[in-house]
């Protein structure tokens, strides 16, 4: 352990805390080294919300009081959406520049730097992070798009550019687009770059974006229509060009686009990425550039590993059910799932010869004979995502076919309405979406239980009433049906014999998602032994079932999950079990431990030792009189407020720094 760098250390140690957060004080205690890295670990995040006056839970206090050096990644969010009973409110979208300039006056150290918060971007931003932050890398100014109308004009970005090495900007105006082009040709070292404004043009990609040559992925997104053929030609023309995506672009790309791409593309670039949202309208000629994919040289080189053609699905419609009152937006006509274009499966299959290994296709709906063609020449596939034209029950009868797919670990399918399995009730595939009165405040739109309704469908609790822990509310609205109980959504599980007969025949397989609208969940697959007794296991393989999302509301994000039946249960207790809400890609996102805790790259479970929510009102005062790009040391007053932090009990408490 002793030998080992500190970067390997800390990821060892992240690892561990994110399977176990119970770990944090023995590793704090084991030896020097091991103390030196769970502290950079459990330290290395800042969060701060995007109110004012700003205030910290105990774990920001805690980290700007002890150790503010160890400080790596700043984050900057939106603040919970309501306040506690008693509470002042604090004011959204409205964090001081002052208590900003406060923070990275004593968090000197910070090499990324992370905005995702509603309000609007300060304008000086870009001047303060240059003034504060000489060791900062990696650059993410991402404002929640429904938030505020506000456009970002990444005033003073240029002083930035030297160090970065990563770079995401969202809402850019006008003016911010052509400071970004201005900007780029000084960011010798910008290694990734994804960029969201409607203001992108050919010029951006030619004059700027292409004048940082060694960059290797490029992420564009843009609702404008200034972008053509030339600029997504000019991108694929850098030097190091490994990975580009477009992600709901909607220029004006011709139907030849790919056609014109011929041989002057870099050996480099290993995925191709095209995402379109399948809820919002489309300019008619948005789709047209992709059945030329097929047709394009791009798909017969031997270095491309990774081909993405994928719909955005939205969150909500992913759920089970949509709670009362909510709306699940239907899928836009130039989106609904089609046949792939003639002649695009043998191009298909000349890339799955050359070696692709991550095919993720469900723009275009796959027949099972297309899927036998696949498997035939698909021996190196690690990762398939498919949009299948069949039942759920007809892909698990087809082990033969798997059996071609030696190296397959992930498998995510999904389903079209036609082919979905109705509940024992009546109802009618044809109802995309439903509009529901809001439920009365007494009344709980969540079904947390998959307990027999009463036949009046008054409740799932056994006494009728809408306590805590005892939902109110038995009947939702389907995505693709009329209002039916979770119950019978439960019955249209396919039988866990079928799931452990086909997984028999995919030796490396660890994840199968039914996903997409009307899914079901995701089985995790071990292929080995286990001595759970809520796991199923047959010849050494243990699979876990993770459903879906029950109900899902925009206007509340802790939605809850179904409660599957006892053999479908996870190894840990279902009870304790958090299944968090699943992304645009499918409802498996996320790994589970085995003692039920989610692993997540985001973050790692506070300290024990720290207050639980306790709540500090800090006035980080006026920056030094030497103006921003001042040093003034601020080890004494991060001393103080540890001091006062130590000295006080639990429960809310105020300190201020001093000047």
């Amino acid at each position: 352990m002793e030998a080992l760098p500190d970067r390997v250390l800390d990821e060892i140690v992240q690892t561990t805390l994110s399977l176990n957060a119970s770990t944090t004080l023995p590793l704090l205690l084991v030896s020097r080294r091991l103390s030196d890295s769970t502290k950079r670990v459990c330290f290395s995040r800042l969060v701060l919300q995007d109110i004012k006056p700003l205030a910290l839970d105990s774990k920001a206090a805690a980290t700007l009081a002890r150790c503010p050096t160890l400080v790596r990644t700043l984050e900057v969010g939106s603040p919970p959406p309501a306040a506690e009973a008693g509470e002042e409110r604090e004011v959204p979208g409205g964090l001081r520049e002052e208590d900003l300039e406060g923070v990275l006056e004593r968090c000197k150290e910070i090499e990324e730097v992370v905005w995702k918060a509603g309000g609007a971007l300060p304008e000086e931003l870009c001047e303060l992070l240059a003034a504060y932050l000489p060791n900062l890398t990696h650059l993410s100014l991402r404002p929640l798009p429904h938030s505020s109308t506000h456009r970002f004009s990444a005033l003073h970005l240029s002083l930035l550019a030297p160090q970065l090495t990563h770079l995401s900007l969202r809402g850019l105006s006008q003016d911010g687009a052509r400071a970004l082009a201005r900007s780029l040709p000084l960011m010798r070292d910008l290694l990734n770059i994804d960029v969201e404004t409607i203001f992108f043009d050919d010029s951006l990609c030619r004059d700027g974006i292409c004048a940082a040559r060694k960059l290797r992925e490029v992420v564009v997104e843009t609702r404008g229509t200034k972008l053509t053929d030339r600029g997504i030609l000019a991108l694929l023309d850098l030097p190091e060009l490994a990975a580009l995506t477009l992600n709901e672009v909607e220029g004006r790309l011709s139907k030849y686009l790919w056609t014109k791409v011929e041989d002057f593309f870099p050996d480099t670039l290993k995925s191709i990425t095209i995402i379109s949202g399948e809820t919002s309208g489309h300019h008619s000629w948005v789709l047209d550039h992709l059945p030329s994919l097929f047709e394009s040289p791009l798909l017969t080189s031997h270095s491309l590993k990774t081909l993405r053609v994928t719909r955005a699905v939205p969150k909500i419609a992913l759920a089970a059910f949509a709670a009362p009152g909510s709306f699940v937006p239907p899928v836009d006509d130039m989106a609904a799932p089609r046949l792939l274009p003639e002649g695009a499966l043998e191009g298909l299959l000349q890339s799955v010869r050359n070696g692709l290994e991550v095919l993720e296709l469900d723009w275009w709906l796959l027949g099972v004979e297309d899927l036998k063609a696949i498997a035939q020449v698909g021996k190196n596939i690690r990762v398939l995502s498919i949009f299948l034209d069949a039942p759920f029950a007809k892909l698990l009868s087809l082990t033969s076919t798997f059996l071609h797919f030696t190296s397959l670990q992930v498998l995510r399918i999904s389903i079209p309405p036609e082919h979905l399995p109705l509940p024992p009730a009546d109802i009618s595939p044809t109802v995309r979406h439903a509009v529901l009165p809001p439920t009365p405040p007494c009344a709980s739109p969540v079904l947390g239980s998959l307990s027999p309704a009463k036949e009046d469908g008054a409740s799932l609790g056994s006494d009728g009433g809408a306590g805590a822990g005892s939902p109110s509310a038995v009947f939702a609205v389907s995505l693709f049906g009329s209002s039916h109980t979770a119950a019978s959504w439960q019955a249209t599980l396919p039988p866990m014999r079928e799931i452990k007969k086909f997984v028999k025949k995919t030796p490396r397989l660890a994840e199968l998602t039914w996903g997409g609208r009307g899914g079901r969940g995701t089985w995790w697959i071990t292929h080995g032994s286990s001595s759970s007794a809520r796991s199923v296991t047959s010849s050494n393989v243990v699979i876990d079932f993770e459903p879906v999302l029950l109900t899902s509301s925009p206007a509340d994000p802790a939605f809850s999950p179904v409660t599957p039946p006892l053999s479908y249960r996870s190894r840990s207790d279902s009870s304790s079990t958090d299944f968090s809400s699943p992304s645009a890609s499918g409802p498996g996102n996320r790994r589970r431990s085995s003692t039920g805790t989610s692993i997540s790259s985001a973050g790692v479970a506070p300290l024990e030792e720290l207050p639980e929510m306790s709540v500090l009102n800090l006035d980080l005062g006026s920056p030094s009189p030497a103006g921003r790009g001042g040093r003034r040391r601020a080890g004494s007053a991060g001393d103080a407020l540890g001091s006062k932090a130590r000295r006080s009990g639990g429960g809310a408490r105020k300190a201020s720094l001093p000047k």
